[in-house]
């Protein structure tokens, strides 16, 4: 059974799994694009979640209007888009190989129902899947 997530939001019903895309600039919270590099990415405070997404329209909010994950209400921190490309290509850099595309992978997905351990796991098994079609 898939239900989905709703939460109310000063008094308004927010359906957190909406398709439509919402980019929000982190100074001003003003709408702005996909190729912006000030857009915000919201991504979950712990690892037991490990949610992460440009897209606010993904995110629940409590009811003071704080975004949260949509699946198990962790709260997060925010940064600059550009701000976390960095971060991601330093740490893949420091031994963490494709681990960009590895959270593009995860995107949007919460880790909360899934052991963490099983969640580093699944990053060993991503490298090796594409090693096997890389020699295919």
């Amino acid at each position: 059974m898939n239900e989905k997530k709703i939460r109310i939001t000063n008094n308004r019903i927010t359906d957190c799994r909406r398709k439509n895309k919402e980019f929000r600039r982190l100074d001003s919270f003003a709408p702005t694009t996909f190729d912006d590099p000030e857009r915000g990415v919201w991504f979950a405070s712990n690892k037991s979640c490990g949610f992460w997404t440009d897209n606010w329209a993904l995110l629940g909010n409590t009811d003071s209007g704080i975004p949260i994950c949509p699946v198990c209400g962790s709260v997060g921190m925010q940064m600059k888009y550009a701000s976390w490309e960095e971060s991601v290509i330093k740490f893949e850099k420091n031994g963490h190989p494709r681990y960009e595309e590895y959270l593009e992978y995860r995107k949007g997905k919460c880790a909360s129902q899934e052991n963490y351990k099983k969640w580093e796991e699944e990053y060993e098994d991503f490298l090796k899947k594409e090693e096997r079609e890389e020699e295919s």
